[in-house]
């Protein structure tokens, strides 16, 4: 475990899987996991797919603990949105990512807050340009490194989708993630990039909200 940021409200922890552990610990892992989560983790079959869904977990309650919420509040207590967010009740929010073998948990206090990172992909793809804005679109063009800065704008976006809590619904081709400040839905989000690992790009995005 690596941590990112570590401040009094706000924590960034992340991972990287890169080879089976022993059945014994997963299966120590998946017993002590509250039953929603182990169920969902069970349909997985890949060893990477588990373990970075159970690492991930295992992030957010090294969290709640280092902010000195655990026990009050614990991995059982999640529950989720209309829109299948999870979240926690009171004035702690998080979000979990995974791409390749990586896997990020951020937690914060009296914040909205939403991660992603992803993998690059090296060489030439094809581009979803439909979800960028007309600018972000000469940006990536424009740019010596178009394929990173793809990822770079693509995670940003992401994350602040995340934050909101509408995931994919919230129309991606409205949120120009050129910017560091938005305003969205009445909160006013921070974009930033977060180095976790080379060979991926990484952003979070936070609003403050009252406690």
């Amino acid at each position: 475990m690596q941590k990112i940021i570590d401040s009094l409200d706000l924590k960034i922890y992340c991972s990287e899987i890169n080879e089976p552990w022993e059945l014994n610990k997963i299966s120590e892992n998946l017993a002590r996991m509250p039953g929603f989560i182990s169920d969902n983790i069970r349909k997985y079959s890949h060893w990477r797919d588990i373990q970075l869904r159970l690492e991930g977990k295992l992030l957010l309650e090294k969290i709640l603990s280092d902010l000195g919420l655990y026990p009050r509040l614990s991995l059982g207590d999640i529950a989720f949105t209309g829109n299948d967010r999870p979240f926690l009740a009171g004035n702690f929010d998080f979000n979990i990512s995974h791409s390749g073998n990586m896997v990020v948990c951020a937690g914060g206090l009296n914040m909205k807050i939403g991660i992603d990172t992803e993998q690059i992909v090296p060489g030439d793809m094809d581009y979803p340009f439909e979800f960028f804005t007309i600018e972000e679109i000469h940006q990536i063009k424009n740019n010596a490194k178009s394929n990173e800065e793809f990822y770079r704008l693509w995670v940003r976006k992401e994350a602040l989708s995340k934050a909101i809590g509408d995931g994919v619904l919230h129309p991606y081709d409205k949120i120009d993630s050129r910017y560091d400040t938005l305003i969205v839905n009445e909160f006013n989000f921070r974009l930033m990039d977060v180095d976790i690992k080379a060979g991926y790009k990484t952003a979070m995005a936070i609003s403050k909200v009252e406690g």
